[in-house]
C-alpha cells in the first residue's frame, strides 16, 4: 500500500478507543465520559494556547512555505514507495 505512514497515524487512535471501551465496561461509564471530555478539553486548550504563543514568534508565510515543502516531500516519498503493477 502506498504511504504506509497513514496506518501508523491511525493505529494509536484505534487502540485508545478500544481502551476507552474497556475502561467504560469495567468502570463507571459516566466517569469515563467526563474524564474523556476533560482530557480532550485540556489537550485542545493546550494546543490552542501553544499555537497562539507560537504564532507570535513564527511568520505565517514561513509556516505556509514549510507546509508546502513538507507536502511535496511526502508526496515524492509516497510516489517512490508505491509498487507499480
Amino acid at each position: 500500500m502506498c504511504c504506509d505512514s497513514r496506518r501508523l497515524r491511525v493505529r494509536p487512535m484505534y487502540r485508545s478507543q478500544i481502551a476507552t471501551i474497556g475502561v467504560a465496561a469495567a468502570s463507571n461509564v459516566v466517569g469515563v465520559i467526563v474524564g474523556g471530555i476533560l482530557g480532550h478539553s485540556i489537550c485542545t486548550g493546550a494546543a490552542v494556547l501553544g499555537g497562539k504563543h507560537l504564532a507570535t514568534h513564527i511568520d505565517e508565510r514561513m509556516v505556509a512555505v514549510l507546509g508546502g515543502a513538507l507536502f511535496l516531500v511526502f508526496g515524492v516519498c509516497c510516489v517512490m514507495s508505491c509498487d507499480v503493477v
